[in-house]
């Protein structure tokens, strides 16, 4: 996801964000250039090669679709469009369940919980807001940021959600009362993409110039930074999942980030030392930003003229990435 303006607003922002394929687990919901999602699904054939197929076209949408996610289940899509609307489709049957309306401009991002109960929307409105299956109307509405809401993630505990918007800041909501808890400072543009670690309170974060930091949320403190992680706006992050059995493989501490300068990075958190400098959050009010540690990746992808828009570590901690081939004008 890119930032990116509304307004006559839904057109300048058509133009600006760039529409995202959301693949999970070897399937996914992809969003294509205006009104409808793909559904693909994949398999190896003798040649081990992966080969995709169209699994259907899912049409309801009035504006451009600009991001997708599966449930964990993966039977439901929910997607969140220029419209103002995010839409929920069942993978069965390639129907919309549910269409929530509410958010008065485009909206940028959908997360949904761990459970598959529960959804989150993130808008051009400066909002983001709680969904629920069974109601038509939001649970929550989140208020705070001073800009586009660009990119909302739930906690794993699913009792909290973060967001990260177009102000240079990251805000954490408790969920049962609305109330926002943390406010993380340090990004010098937009926030773009985000990620939990599953078994710890760390927070990834990714900003449209390409910066990727990490944060320690119970502490409220950014750990490192990476300033120069790519080239250009950071679309995804995910993190490597706990290893079955305990074993190895990097599970729960090695993350990935993708984005639109054609690469894929990925991270190990064990090298982040403690930072020498401590706060940058606020629950009210201004803090100083800090520079936190450096730190490095320890490997790198490159496509040949791809610029990537999601990534997902699947549930062998392959990761599979999405993008659009640049079109020459």
């Amino acid at each position: 996801m890119a930032a990116g303006a509304a307004g006559a607003a839904g057109a300048a922002a058509g133009g600006a964000k760039m529409t995202e394929l959301d693949h999970l687990f070897g399937g996914g919901a992809s969003s294509v250039a205006r009104q409808s999602l793909v559904m693909t699904s994949a398999s190896a054939d003798e040649d081990s090669r992966l080969r995709k197929r169209a699994a259907g076209v899912l049409r309801g949408h009035s504006g451009a679709v600009y991001s997708a996610a599966i449930s964990v289940d993966g039977r439901l899509v929910a997607s969140a469009s220029e419209d103002g609307s995010v839409r929920v489709w069942t993978s069965i049957t390639n129907s919309v369940v549910l269409a929530l309306k509410g958010h008065g401009h485009p909206v940028w991002d959908v997360s949904w919980s761990f459970e598959g109960v529960y959804l989150a929307s993130a808008s051009y409105d400066s909002t983001a807001r709680l969904w629920s299956m069974n109601m038509h109307y939001p649970l929550r509405i989140f208020v705070g940021h001073q800009g586009d809401v660009d990119c909302v993630k739930f906690h794993p505990n699913c009792n909290y959600i973060a967001t990260g918007g177009a102000d240079r800041t990251i805000r954490l909501w408790d969920l049962s009362v609305g109330n926002q808890v943390r406010v993380l400072r340090g990004h010098r543009t937009s926030v773009t993409a985000l990620a939990f670690f599953p078994e710890n309170d760390m927070l990834i974060s990714g900003a449209e110039n390409g910066e990727v930091l990490l944060w320690d949320l119970k502490m409220g403190r950014l750990l490192a930074r990476n300033a120069v992680a790519h080239s250009d706006a950071v679309t995804g992050l995910d993190v490597c999942l706990p290893a079955v059995g305990g074993g190895g493989g990097g599970g729960g501490t090695l993350f990935a980030s993708a984005s639109l300068d054609c690469t894929v990075k990925v991270w190990d958190s064990t090298s982040v030392a403690d930072p020498s400098e401590p706060v940058v959050c606020s629950v009210a009010g201004d803090t100083p930003r800090t520079a936190g540690n450096e730190f490095r990746p320890v490997k790198e992808f490159r496509t040949r003229d791809t610029p990537l828009q999601t990534l997902r570590f699947g549930l062998t901690n392959v990761i599979y990435t999405a993008g659009a081939p640049r079109v020459d004008d």
